[in-house]
């Protein structure tokens, strides 16, 4: 249940996928922002000569798994048989999305940081050791010896209480080890402290803000919102709550119990005669049932039911949803800080005689 509720919720959603790219700008803060960038450049002008790259001195990276849950919904039966044999299962091709944006940040990361090593002097050997410490220190990674013992657990409440936080637990450790314990063991500067927190901090929270939101932050209040909320939200267990609150979020449920929450929904419409809603909540039920797309699915058929019946003519619906779309709107109306008092105009100076 717990492995199909991930597919139901990662299948072919674009906004998690978006939301794959701020870990991009986090590996600068460990590879230089130069060499990411070339590597990101490189790797979108020549993407198999960078894959074959990997393969041959960083194999263990190509087997790398975004999430744990990705990682079992591999062996999965069912729904997760092989769609090409020896390739992919459907469930990959639901998330094809998802795992081509982290696999563009991941490979992007590497190649910068391993020609940085060459340029370097390094050899090729080390220059690859060099780039795959990076991605491990930064990037989401599923293997058992890169996960903390908390998150290796086979208790499946541990598990559903971790889901979807491996990203999450990488900033904290990176927060802890990489910038505070390095200056506090006299390794790096003041100067690099902020630049990694420039990096590795404050603007992938800005960017995960602004791709939530539809929208960039209106004002400092909603930039501060947004550092305070990714700050809190890689809090080891309980962050996925305190992030929550701070965004004003009600009733933050656990996506392994969506199935059971929409069985409810159901039961809840039906006793109220509700039969319209019912029909809509069953098609969700399925999908966390059988592990089918139903996040992104259900916020595209709603917005094209709005824009064909002339509800709304804002495109960005189709992605994001009406319910996020109108909030992101209404929150651009507001009034922001009121204009300061001008200053009186001064009186026009008598001209001078002209001389001639």
């Amino acid at each position: 249940m717990r492995v199909n509720a991930v597919t139901a919720v990662l299948g072919f959603n674009i906004i998690t996928s978006l939301k794959q790219f701020p870990s991009f700008v986090s590996g600068a803060a460990e590879v230089g922002a130069m060499p990411a960038t070339k590597g990101l450049f490189t790797y979108l002008m020549h993407p198999k000569e960078t894959t074959a790259l990997i393969k041959k001195y960083s194999p263990e990276l190509t087997a790398r798994v975004l999430e744990r849950e990705i990682a079992e919904a591999r062996l999965a039966r069912g729904a997760g048989q092989r769609l090409v044999r020896g390739k992919l299962t459907t469930r990959e091709v639901f998330m094809f999305l998802t795992l081509g944006m982290d696999k563009i940040a991941v490979s992007s990361l590497w190649r910068g940081a391993f020609e940085d090593g060459l340029r370097k002097g390094m050899t090729a050997e080390n220059a690859a050791r060099w780039a795959t410490r990076s991605v491990r220190r930064t990037q989401p990674y599923f293997d058992v010896k890169d996960l903390a013992e908390f998150w290796r657990s086979k208790d499946e409440l541990i598990r559903a209480l971790t889901m979807f936080t491996n990203q999450l637990n990488q900033y904290w450790n990176y927060y802890r080890f990489n910038i505070i314990g390095r200056r506090a063991a006299g390794k790096i500067s003041n100067l690099e402290v902020i630049r990694r927190i420039f990096l590795a901090f404050l603007i992938p929270a800005a960017m995960i803000g602004a791709i939530s939101r539809s929208s960039p932050p209106k004002d400092a209040g909603e930039f501060v919102r947004d550092t305070a909320s990714m700050g809190f939200a890689t809090v080891p267990l309980v962050g996925h709550w305190l992030s929550s609150a701070i965004l004003g979020w009600q009733n933050q449920g656990l996506i392994s119990t969506e199935l059971m929450e929409r069985l409810h929904e159901i039961a809840y419409q039906a006793n109220r005669g509700e039969w319209d809603k019912v029909f809509t909540t069953i098609p969700e039920a399925g999908g966390y049932l059988f592990g089918v797309p139903v996040a992104q699915p259900r916020r595209t058929i709603m917005a094209m039911i709005e824009l064909a019946n002339g509800n709304s003519e804002d495109l960005l619906s189709l992605i994001w949803g009406s319910y996020t779309r109108k909030k992101a709107e209404k929150e651009e109306t507001k009034p922001g800080l009121p204009e300061l008092p001008r200053l009186p105009e001064l009186p026009e100076l008598p001209r001078l005689p002209s001389l001639k």
